[in-house]
């Protein structure tokens, strides 16, 4: 076994479960002590990847009107996203 692999004893859903805790502790990980999601997005892009498949990812805001969004972070496959906001 692996460092990150889950214990190749676990029924097919425990290792699902023991994978999906690996991503969320990745996540988190990641997150912590973080003030801009910015400057951590596209990590946060790649760590989810295996559970939340994705060619794009962003984070947006709504107007109150609901007719405007601004993307405040944003990932995508094999692109150079925008840094400058």
């Amino acid at each position: 076994m692996g460092l990150g692999e889950p214990p190749s004893d676990l029924t097919p859903r425990s290792r699902d479960l023991a994978s999906d805790l690996e991503v969320l502790d990745g996540l988190l990980s990641t997150l912590t002590h973080v003030l801009d999601i910015r400057e951590v997005f596209d990590r946060v892009s790649e760590i989810v990847q295996p559970v939340l498949p994705h060619d794009i990812m962003g984070v947006v805001e709504i107007n109150e009107a609901a007719d405007r969004i601004k993307l405040l972070a944003g990932a995508a496959k094999g692109a150079n996203p925008v840094k400058d906001w």
